[in-house]
């Protein structure tokens, strides 16, 4: 159940990068429905809605992380839903920032994402970040 649901999700997420090429953002947002919504982080992350400040959050991420790498420890799904455990990388500066989280993806009729809910500690990557002494740029600017 589902194998259809996790193939499009393993390549959204192959789509972000393999640790050394840049993300393919033509790729991932065709794979939003218009009007997606995407929850940055949970507890308490902002909330993008639409396909259009997806792409631009999208853009944001690009200026302060590169060499973006999405680890797949587990996927499980239904037909509407799917959940994975990951353990993601990126570089910003100098040096790496690894995190864990959680992901959930509601699906559409049409197979595509309409709400994407990441679960992880904002404050471990902030951390990393600010040793990085890398500037981010707050959501949506």
């Amino acid at each position: 159940m589902g194998a259809v649901q996790e193939a499009f999700i393993r390549d959204f997420l192959d789509a972000w990068g393999d640790g050394e090429s840049d993300p393919d953002s033509e790729r991932i947002l065709a794979a939003f429905a218009e009007d997606a919504e995407w929850q940055l982080w949970l507890p308490g992350g902002p909330i993008l809605k639409g396909r259009e400040a997806i792409g631009k959050d999208i853009e944001r991420q690009l200026r302060f992380c590169n060499k973006m790498k999405c680890g797949l420890d587990s996927i499980t799904s239904s037909d509407t839903q799917v959940h994975t455990e990951r353990h993601d990388t990126f570089v910003a500066g100098e040096v790496t920032v690894h995190h864990y989280l959680m992901a959930v993806y509601d699906l559409d009729e049409n197979g595509k994402i309409k709400a994407w809910r990441e679960y992880f500690d904002i404050d471990d990557i902030n951390r990393q970040l600010k040793a990085a002494k890398a500037e981010v740029p707050k959501v949506g600017t």
